[in-house]
């Protein structure tokens, strides 16, 4: 026989109120609160597309998401924060099933992605990709989540790597409608493979070359955000212990030492452009670099480790980056820096430090010794290598030289660290204005704009306009900075615009020193287009690039020790600007908590030249 439970009988007043002598009220339910949604992946894409439409028609409306980075023309961007969202598999097709239906090219992007972008990350097994992902293409329906995060995520990769021509030459669209396909295939796959809490190398890998991929359009702090996931994650799976790794098989624990290496260099970028020192690269994990072995000796099954090849190998690019990481985060001038009580700890008898020889003098020779003298400058990948490794070397040193100034600086000190400048200058314009490696461009444009040496030469050339370097100087920042403005998509970026006018100000300081020699002298042609394009150079933050060039100057001119410096009366705050590209001040540059080292340099290197007021050409370049 069913039993009914007896209805409780509600009695009013209650009897603790007719005990206490209260006011007796009954209670009310409050309303059941509706679960938030996660739109329709394609109801978000049309809105984004009426969206750019009325953008483009110059018609007010509320975006779909509040979120948008100033200074940007392109649709809104959304934040980061949108794969927060649920971490469960989502109602709708898989993004693989939905891009099955219309007209893909993942053979293609496959192809792509390995000339273009595998050589500088190696954190995909190359030889095996391709047949993995033809044999998935085959069989959507039952694509691993893991291995479709990672698909799209290579996919995402292999457009950056291309430019806009490209896009429309192969594909037969733009690049930004491409990124925007597959970053929403990408954030979609990584949801269904809850990547907030994989053990899985494939969607972890999938997560970082999609951050990678989304960080010229994200603001750096939402992307630091997200890949502190992604170094957690890591460390969880113990991707940074060798004590952890030795329990998996070869290959697998050498790909997760690539993964991890690559994941703590792109956080030390990242933490740069926020202006924070607070970087995954220290000495307190034991992750070895990679092995310098061709990727095709790691198959399946090996019993013992591929002997490291003594010279070069198609994994040079990442063994040399990952040699000059691992010397730059126990060197002491860097420690000094990020953390001066574990430099003191981890400090050796054998640490040089004297002006005649540092650390990176010692370093250097060794590097050249061991791997840099065997490169082919015929190879795009060992001449990407050689350059690459040499522009890092050049702008160490001039960061250990700067952390060595002390008390009055001589010219033949300045001159010194402007050889430096102009070394690290000429190793980016090599790389820049080289044919044979076009489809590695993208790894300069997202990691390296040469900052620090632009800094140095163009503060001393307006302090000593005629010096014996002057004209070497010259002609390098010509060069490069020309090379730099055809390759940039954005020349209007605020941080372009703060660098041209330096170049400018920095040249009528040279105009004026030679007074009736004017005529005599060629102007640059990086100085000519700039003066003869001003309309390029209008922006709508006007104001806050020449607050910006204000405070850079009022703080050379006081920091002349830390305790006077803040962050708030120091330089240049790029995201303030309305800064919304890759590039940003470079590590050590504009840090206010460094300001002992740059104070020796710019404010006794540029007093005079601060209280001197530069001469105006009239509304060119104003």
């Amino acid at each position: 026989m069913e039993r009914h439970r007896p209805r409780m009988q509600v009695q009013f007043p209650c009897n603790n109120c007719i005990k206490t002598q209260s006011h007796c009220e009954p209670a009310t339910l409050a309303p059941r609160r509706r679960r938030r949604k996660i739109p329709p992946p394609d109801l978000v894409d049309q809105l984004r597309i009426y969206e750019s439409l009325l953008q483009a028609n110059n018609i007010k409306f509320d975006h779909l998401r509040k979120y948008k980075i100033s200074g940007n023309d392109s649709p809104v961007v959304e934040d980061a924060d949108y794969l927060y969202q649920g971490n469960e598999r989502v109602d709708s097709p898989s993004p693989a099933a939905r891009a099955d239906s219309e007209t893909v090219y993942e053979a293609k992007l496959c192809h792509l992605y390995i000339e273009n972008v595998n050589p500088l990350l190696q954190v995909v097994h190359a030889p095996s990709l391709q047949s993995r992902i033809i044999e998935a293409a085959g069989n959507v329906s039952n694509i691993e989540p893991n291995f479709e995060a990672l698909m799209f995520s290579i996919y995402s990769m292999a457009v950056v790597s291309l430019t806009n021509e490209e896009c429309i030459n192969l594909f037969s669209t733009t690049r930004s409608i491409l990124l925007q396909q597959y970053h929403r295939g990408s954030q979609e796959a990584l949801l269904n493979a809850r990547f907030l809490r994989t053990d899985d190398r494939n969607c972890l890998t999938a997560l970082f070359l999609h951050l990678l991929s989304i960080r010229p359009k994200m603001d750096p702090r939402s992307v630091s955000s997200m890949l502190g996931i992604a170094l957690r994650t890591a460390q969880r799976m113990g991707l940074d212990n060798e004590s952890n790794l030795a329990k998996c098989d070869i290959v697998e624990a050498e790909m997760r030492r690539r993964l991890w290496w690559a994941l703590v260099l792109f956080d030390t970028r990242i933490c740069e452009l926020i202006d924070t020192k607070k970087t995954a690269l220290t000495p307190m994990w034991d992750c070895r670099i990679p092995l310098n072995v061709n990727e095709s000796e790691l198959r399946t099954g090996l019993r013992e480790i591929p002997r490291t090849q003594t010279r070069i190998s198609d994994s040079i690019f990442v063994v040399v980056r990952g040699v000059i990481a691992d010397f730059i985060r126990h060197s002491s001038f860097y420690l000094n820096f990020t953390n001066p009580a574990m430099n003191a700890a981890t400090k050796t008898a054998s640490t040089k430090s004297n002006m005649d020889g540092g650390e990176v003098d010692a370093f250097e020779k060794e590097l050249e010794e061991k791997y840099l003298q065997f490169c082919d400058a015929e190879n795009p990948l060992q001449f990407m290598t050689l350059w690459t490794a040499r522009g890092y070397i050049a702008r160490y040193r001039i960061i250990e030289r700067l952390s060595l100034l002390n008390g009055p600086v001589g010219d033949s000190q300045r001159d010194a660290l402007g050889l430096m400048a102009v070394d690290m200058i000429t190793c980016d314009s090599n790389i820049m204005t080289s044919s044979i490696v076009k489809g590695f461009l993208w790894l300069i444009q997202m990691y390296h704009f040469p900052f620090t040496a632009y800094i140095q030469l163009l503060q001393d050339l307006k302090r000593r306009p005629i010096s014996s370097i002057a004209a070497q100087a010259w002609s390098k920042i010509d060069e490069n900075y020309t090379a730099r403005l055809l390759f940039q998509e954005n020349a209007k970026s605020p941080f372009y615009q703060m660098v041209s006018r330096m170049i400018l100000q920095s040249w009528d300081a040279r105009q004026l020193a030679l007074n009736d020699q004017v005529q005599l002298v060629t102007t640059p042609g990086i100085v000519s287009y700039l003066q003869n394009n001003t309309g390029l150079w209008q922006i709508e933050n006007a104001k806050s690039l020449d607050k910006a060039m204000g405070n850079m100057s009022i703080s050379m001119a006081n920091s002349t020790n830390l305790n006077n410096t803040t962050a708030e009366n120091f330089p240049i705050n790029m995201l303030d600007m309305g800064f919304d590209d890759i590039y940003t001040y470079s590590f050590m540059d504009l840090d206010p908590n460094q300001s002992h080292w740059l104070s020796t340099d710019w404010a006794q290197l540029n007093t005079q030249t601060l209280s001197a007021p530069v001469p105006r050409r009239g509304s060119s370049h104003r």
